[in-house]
């Protein structure tokens, strides 16, 4: 695993420096065709990317829910979160795809217009994951501890912390068979996409023909969270991408099983 740039790489390689806590550290930019060869020339078999890009790090582009089912989860129930989860994100108003991962799970990926930074969008995706859990408890958690969610998808929302990354779009694994992470339409999310086989490129030639077509950013979805916390008091994340705020309009809390209000930008 690596990842600073503290080594030799090829030229086609762009080097960046980003802000980190204590210190400025050094990241290679892969954005040309020799780009990703040079990387494949350095052993390179998984790429792992940000929700970013160096010419706007603090703000993210894309918000992505890892679907991680447990051991004893169908492959048919992780379909069925993926679709649950693009109904969620589409009751604000939020285009989505989906893409497999190489292993057992789903990516959905929401790309985003480029307005807001890390903590709102982390504190969105958290608040419908948890939003999601609250409705769904048998199927989903947002608990990360493996004890427990044997039967169970988590929806793991870390995804969009500054720090973390996740396997980029027709990237290998390195796992058996060398399986791809890649986009599929929608409709094409069915039990013929079978995980105990590889997702290997040469079975999806129509996508890599075309390309799966990622929706437009959103851009002005607004969106307004609130929830009552223990002890009765409430929180509320406040508006996201949402430019004009007299323009929301409240969506039947009920949806949510009554704890969560959600406002719409129109």
């Amino acid at each position: 695993f690596m990842r600073h740039s503290k080594v030799w790489a090829p030229t086609a390689l762009r080097r960046v420096r980003i802000r980190e806590k204590t210190k400025l550290g050094e990241y290679l930019i892969a954005d040309t065709p020799e780009a990703v060869i040079a990387l494949v020339q350095m052993d390179v078999i998984e790429i792992h990317t940000w929700n970013t890009r160096d010419d706007d790090v603090e703000r993210p582009d894309r918000i992505v829910f890892d679907l991680d089912p447990g051991p004893e989860v169908a492959w048919k129930e992780v379909l069925a979160g993926a679709r649950l989860m693009r109904q969620a994100l589409l009751a604000v108003r939020l285009r989505s795809f989906v893409k497999t991962t190489g292993g057992r799970g789903l990516h959905v990926v929401v790309p985003l217009a480029r307005e807001r930074d890390w903590s709102e969008c982390l504190a969105f995706s958290r608040a419908l994951a948890e939003a999601v859990e609250r409705k769904h408890r048998k199927g989903f958690t947002t608990r990360y501890a493996k004890a427990g969610r044997e039967r169970k998808i988590l929806i793991d929302y870390l995804r969009n912390n500054r720090t973390n990354t996740s396997i980029a779009a027709f990237s290998t694994r390195a796992r058996d068979g060398a399986p791809v992470s890649l986009p599929v339409e929608w409709d094409e999310l069915t039990a013929r996409l079978q995980p105990e086989k590889a997702f290997m490129a040469t079975d999806y030639q129509p996508q890599l023909g075309t390309l799966v077509k990622a929706p437009r950013p959103s851009s002005r979805a607004g969106l307004t969270l609130q929830w009552r916390a223990q002890g009765g008091r409430g929180r509320e994340l406040g508006s996201m991408f949402a430019q004009h705020r007299d323009q929301l309009a409240v969506v039947d809390a009920a949806q949510w099983g009554g704890w969560v209000r959600i406002a719409l930008g129109q």
